[in-house]
C-alpha cells in the first residue's frame, strides 16, 4: 500500500466516523491547514504523524514481513 492509498483510507475513515479536520488537528497539535493538506495530498505527513493519524482512526498497521535485500 502506498502513501496515496493510506491517505485515502484515513480520509474515508475520518468521513465515515464524522471526525473533523479540526478534531484531528487538536489531537495532533497541528493546524487544520496542515491536516487538510495531508488529506488532499498537497503534502504528506512524516512517519510519526502518519502513525498518529492511523491511531486516531483506530486502524491497524500490519506488516507481513520485512526482508533485507541481497
Amino acid at each position: 500500500m502506498n502513501e496515496k492509498e493510506i491517505i485515502h483510507l484515513i480520509k474515508k475513515n475520518l468521513e465515515e466516523n464524522k471526525i473533523s479536520n479540526y478534531a484531528v488537528a487538536k489531537k495532533m497539535g497541528k493546524s487544520k491547514t496542515t491536516i487538510a493538506k495531508w488529506l488532499t495530498e498537497v503534502t504528506y505527513p512524516d512517519l510519526p504523524d502518519l502513525i498518529r493519524l492511523i491511531e486516531i482512526c483506530k486502524l491497524e498497521i500490519k506488516i507481513n514481513s520485512i526482508e533485507s535485500k541481497p
